[in-house]
């Protein structure tokens, strides 16, 4: 009997949650600020127009693969003052369900693995050009379920970032450009 089970931690993590950003093949730590921010760099929020903006999207992952992989995240934020805004997120990825069979292909039971992250961001504008954010993160993993003979335990996690970003913009009034770092 071979046992090969993923070793992978939370991989969930990895996939980018918006198509605008997916569609730029994941390169969202230099685009302009929007909801999703959240995901990539949550400092960029500082620098987002709006008093407020969420952002959700539904990801039917690898669905020419498994019919029922999907990912789905919720992202907001809420400006305080000019120089200040909080974020918060949540992501879940199902990886649908599964049957369990046994050496003798009997049916041991079917399981639901799911994972899910919530997070929360403060953002700071410190000059005009640059900002810095702290966020803290949950993550959950549950990819057994409960089945089997022995007694797995889903897996917990806590998470801490500091990002900074830097917006410069150059040019003439209607012609202005921006480069982001």
């Amino acid at each position: 009997v071979r046992y090969n089970p993923i070793t992978t931690a939370v991989p969930f993590l990895t996939i980018t949650p918006d198509s605008r950003h997916g569609a730029l093949g994941d390169v969202g730590a230099s685009t302009s600020p929007d909801a999703n921010a959240q995901y990539f760099n949550p400092s960029k929020l500082a620098f987002i127009e709006g008093k407020y903006g969420f952002s959700l999207s539904y990801t039917p992952w690898l669905s020419e693969l498994v019919s029922d992989n999907k990912l789905s995240y919720l992202a907001g934020f809420y400006r305080i003052d000019n120089n200040q805004v909080i974020g918060s997120s949540l992501r879940y990825f199902s990886v649908g369900e599964i049957t369990l069979t046994g050496q003798d292909q009997a049916i041991l039971g079917t399981v639901s693995p799911n994972e899910f992250a919530i997070d929360f961001s403060y953002s700071r504008k410190l000059s005009d050009k640059f900002s810095g954010s702290v966020a803290m993160r949950y993550i959950r993993s549950d990819i057994n379920g409960g089945i089997g003979t022995e007694n797995y335990m889903a897996g917990n996690a806590l998470a801490a970032d500091v990002s900074f970003f830097y917006n410069k913009k150059w040019g003439s009034q209607g012609r202005e450009k921006s480069i982001a770092y």
